[in-house]
C-alpha cells in the first residue's frame, strides 16, 4: 500500500492540532492538579477523580508500549484490549455487564447480522453465545447487549466512516420483545433467525428461559 504524501499545509494542520491537544492536556492536568491539592489530606478516597487520573496514566503508558508492534490489526487488538481493561478491570461498571474480547458480531430474529464489532457490552449473568469457534470468533444475540464502542488508534475520513458504518449495522438491529422469543427444533438443529416453512413464517431464537411456543 502506497502511503499519500502530505502536502505542507496538512503538516502545518496537523502540528497545529497536536500543539493545542497538548496545551489542552495540560491545561486539564494543572486543574486535576489544583482540585485534588485543595481536597483534605487526611482522607483516603480523595474521588472518582483523582482514580481516573490514576487510570488514565496506566492507560497511557500501556498506549505507549503498544507502539512497538508493527502489524496494523495488532496494534488495533492491543489497543482494544487496553480499552477493555480500563472499563472492566478496574470496577468501574457493575460485574453483571461484560465486554467482548474477541472479534464478534450480532444478530437479530430477524436473521439480520452486524458488522464485526471492537467492543461489545453485554449482560454477562443473561447473554448466551449463537456461535462461538474458539476464543476466537462469537454472535450474540441483540437482546442481550447494551452497546458497542469503536476503537481506532488514528483518526482519518476513512477511518470515522468504517465505524460509523459499523456502529451503524448494530444500531438498526431489531430487538424482539420477550413475547417474540421461541425457541424452536428443526430438524434435530435449533436455528436463530426466520425461516419460511409453507405458509407460516415462524421466527426462530434461541434464550434460556421462556417457554417453547409455535409462532403463527
Amino acid at each position: 500500500m502506497i502511503k499519500k504524501r502530505l502536502t505542507k499545509a496538512e503538516k502545518a494542520d496537523r502540528a497545529e492540532f497536536a500543539e493545542r491537544e497538548e496545551r489542552t492536556r495540560e491545561m486539564l492536568k494543572r486543574m486535576s492538579d489544583s482540585a485534588i491539592a485543595l481536597r483534605s489530606r487526611d482522607r483516603e478516597f480523595h474521588g472518582l477523580e483523582r482514580e481516573f487520573r490514576y487510570h488514565q496514566e496506566d492507560m497511557l503508558r500501556d498506549f505507549n508500549r503498544s507502539k512497538d508492534i508493527h502489524h496494523p490489526r495488532d496494534v488495533g487488538l492491543a489497543r482494544e484490549q487496553i480499552l477493555r481493561k480500563f472499563l472492566v478491570d478496574t470496577g468501574l461498571i457493575p460485574d453483571r455487564y461484560a465486554a467482548t474480547s474477541s472479534s464478534v458480531r450480532v444478530a437479530s430474529t430477524t436473521g439480520h447480522m452486524s458488522n464485526e464489532l471492537d467492543l461489545l457490552f453485554y449482560d454477562l449473568n443473561e447473554s448466551i453465545s449463537l456461535m462461538r469457534r474458539e476464543n476466537a470468533y462469537s454472535v450474540l444475540p441483540v437482546e442481550s447487549t447494551y452497546g458497542v464502542i469503536q476503537v481506532k488508534s488514528k483518526v482519518t475520513r476513512n477511518d470515522i466512516r468504517e465505524g460509523l458504518r459499523n456502529v451503524a449495522s448494530y444500531k438498526k438491529l431489531r430487538r424482539a420483545s420477550s413475547s417474540e422469543w421461541t425457541i424452536y427444533e428443526l430438524c434435530s438443529k435449533v436455528v436463530y433467525g426466520r425461516v419460511t416453512t409453507g405458509l407460516n413464517e415462524v421466527a426462530y431464537c434461541c434464550y434460556k428461559g421462556f417457554p417453547t411456543q409455535r409462532a403463527t
